[in-house]
């Protein structure tokens, strides 16, 4: 029997027709629940995959963070420790400069009070007084080459603290 031989029996009489309608509707039923058995696996696997990318999104959220706190507070800790640089630094300078100033000062005084007392001798150049005081010279140097050192010392210890930013920020990012 062929399957036009088939279809022909089937809508040929009353009671094959119902078949015909049963297995017809059986076959549609067959269709919507695979597509439904699919469709709803598809969601599933969907909202699984967002579920998992989410997840991996605040982990890597959360080690960035850490990540981000760590290299903060070696930048924090190069900090203090580059301001307590400068701190020492700026005592020793104090310290050690200072020391030499005032022994300058002090000869400085003393050939001001030499030259104060009364000079029997008359001066041998007329134009010796219209000139500039050497001992004033020799202080006003003095002065000036205190605040040059202080200076260096504040750029020594600035190039100190940024390399010492720089070699924090390098060993956050490894």
């Amino acid at each position: 029997m062929s399957i036009l031989d088939a279809i022909k029996a089937a809508v040929g009489g009353t009671g094959s027709m119902w078949a015909a309608a049963g297995g017809a509707a059986l076959v549609g039923s067959l269709a919507a629940g695979g597509w439904w058995l699919h469709h709803s696996g598809y969601e599933a696997g969907r909202a699984q995959a967002l579920l998992e990318a989410q997840a991996a999104a605040q982990k890597l959220s959360e080690q960035y963070r850490a990540q981000e706190a760590a290299v903060q507070q070696t930048v924090e800790a190069n900090y203090a420790k580059y301001r307590g640089q400068i701190l020492a630094t700026q005592a020793a300078a104090d310290g050690r400069y200072a020391d030499a100033v005032a022994g300058l000062r002090r000869q400085i005084d003393e050939l001001r009070t030499r030259r104060a007392a009364p000079n029997p001798q008359p001066a041998s150049r007329t134009d010796a007084a219209a000139g500039p005081d050497i001992l004033t010279v020799i202080g006003e140097c003095t002065g000036r080459y205190d605040q040059v050192v202080r200076y260096a010392a504040g750029l020594a210890d600035q190039v100190n603290g940024l390399q010492g930013y720089v070699r924090a920020m390098g060993a956050g990012m490894k």
